[in-house]
């Protein structure tokens, strides 16, 4: 998974919290600049000559004339300018920067943070795949990036090649009342969109486990669960690899800004967090391979009605049972 990072480390050595002349001058410096200048003088040089000889231009057809070419080379100047800015001004890279010149040195090397961008559709999904080793875990309301039909011959190919990969992958479970609070934000044109999508996965991750198993590997090789826990954040992890969306509710999750942290192996990093996080709801959530859909249905329909039921009839109620009175 390292391709597809396209990053390197930033350098933390000589940092400060505020914005310095440096980055001023990084954002600004370039050779047009010196163009725009010229252009810009040109067109100052039109306008006051249309100033000084407007006495003899008044009654001729060069009245006007000068100051309209004036005026033409100050609009171009600026244009261009402004255009180079941005352009050149990567403002993704540069908020990056900023956010990791803000943490504590030991902070930012031990947990192992080291990209932030703000649209998961810059990852390249075909890289993860090629690239990874031993295993993927992947979590998601849906997961239809990385899991999507036209990888399902990478993935075949992956677990050919390569006897000792697994792949373990959670999707929101489509009757859950988390999918439900889900469908509702204000990033779906329609509650339907979401649930449409999450069906339209689920249906796809059990045609891939029957091609899988018509190939002879081995289901354990190919987990597929669905979860109903808290929808925090959608991750992809790899052995040294995790990367972290937060579920944000103005954005689409495959839109959505995330994170990478690597593992450094160490008491503060937050791959093993995540690691972790991702093992609990797997410990919980329902295996749907060779398991039958109106059954899953009927187990998720009991569930969910116990859960609501349980919430108590009045507020005094609630204070006695959740906070002892």
């Amino acid at each position: 998974m390292r391709e597809y990072l396209k990053t390197t480390m930033i350098d933390t050595s000589h940092r400060d919290n505020k914005l310095s002349w440096n980055d001023v001058k990084s954002i600004v410096s370039f050779k047009t600049f010196y163009l725009v200048i010229i252009l810009a003088l040109i067109g100052t040089v039109f306008i006051l000559l249309e100033i000084i000889l407007n006495p003899y231009l008044a009654d001729t057809s060069w009245k006007g004339v000068l100051a309209a070419f004036g005026i033409t080379f100050l609009t171009s100047s600026t244009v261009s300018l402004l255009f180079e800015i941005y352009l050149r001004l990567d403002i993704v890279d540069f908020i990056s920067e900023r956010v990791i010149k803000s943490l504590p040195i030991e902070q930012n090397s031990n947990s192992g943070f080291i990209r932030f961008d703000r649209d998961r559709t810059a990852l390249n999904f075909t890289s993860i795949w090629k690239e990874s080793s031993d295993f993927l875990r992947i979590i998601g309301f849906s997961a239809n990036d990385i899991l999507s039909p036209s990888n399902t011959p990478l993935l075949l190919r992956k677990l050919t090649d390569n006897p000792s990969f697994f792949l373990k992958v959670l999707i929101i479970n489509p009757w859950s009342i988390m999918a439900s609070r889900r469908a509702e934000a204000s990033a779906y044109k329609t509650p339907n969109e979401f649930i449409r999508r999450v069906w339209s996965i689920f249906l796809e991750t059990l045609d891939t486990s029957k091609q899988l198993n018509a190939e002879g590997i081995h289901r354990s090789r190919y987990e597929v669960r669905i979860y109903d826990d808290i929808p925090t954040l959608s991750m992809i992890i790899d052995k040294n690899t995790a990367v972290v969306t937060p579920i944000i509710s103005t954005s689409l999750g495959g839109a959505s800004p995330y994170y990478v942290v690597n593992d450094t192996r160490t008491s503060d990093c937050a791959y093993r967090e995540y690691v972790k996080h991702f093992e609990y709801i797997w410990s919980s959530a329902e295996d749907i391979n060779g398991i039958n859909i109106k059954e899953l249905y009927d187990i998720t329909l009991i569930r969910e009605t116990v859960r609501t039921e349980e919430m108590p009839k009045n507020l005094d109620d609630w204070l006695t049972t959740k906070l002892g009175g």
